[in-house]
């Protein structure tokens, strides 16, 4: 009897541990996941090619704010959402650079592509901004869903 019980209390602990093993490389990829994510971000301001252009909240929005990283030569655009809501059902961020005065769609922005992949190439722009458009984008932004802006 004592042996079947030390049997069995020795093989629940070696099942606990192991389930405690799994859950913690589970936990070690989801970290390395994190910290891969991290330093692409710190590549790109790090990168002495790229220009950081801060976008700011606009009146309606005061406490949004975005980042582009404009790799100057590639002139590859990538997007940073610091702090943009959610958009709603149907609707998606489309990114715009403003050249000479006139907008030029640099991509549609969703939350898996925060600078992880390139919005688009951008020649020039003396400004960046972002609005909310139907899903898939508009031709020209829609002013009054303007939600930031911010110069080179």
């Amino acid at each position: 009897v004592f042996s079947l019980t030390s049997n069995f209390f020795w093989w629940e602990q070696k099942s606990n541990k192991h389930n405690e093993i799994n859950i913690l490389a589970v936990q070690l990829s989801e970290q390395g996941s994190a910290l891969e994510h991290v330093q692409k971000k710190w590549a790109l301001a790090t990168n002495p090619d790229i220009h950081t252009v801060e976008l700011n909240g606009v009146e309606k929005h005061p406490e949004s704010k975005a980042i582009v990283f404009w790799d100057k030569s590639t002139n590859i655009a990538y997007l940073l959402s610091v702090n943009v809501p959610n958009p709603p059902r149907g609707m998606q961020y489309q990114l715009w650079a403003i050249e000479n005065g006139k907008p030029v769609n640099a991509g549609m922005y969703s939350p898996e592509k925060d600078t992880e992949i390139v919005l688009s190439t951008i020649q020039s722009a003396q400004n960046f901004a972002i609005t909310l458009e139907k899903a898939g984008g508009v031709q020209s932004p829609t002013l009054e869903n303007m939600l930031v802006i911010g110069g080179v």
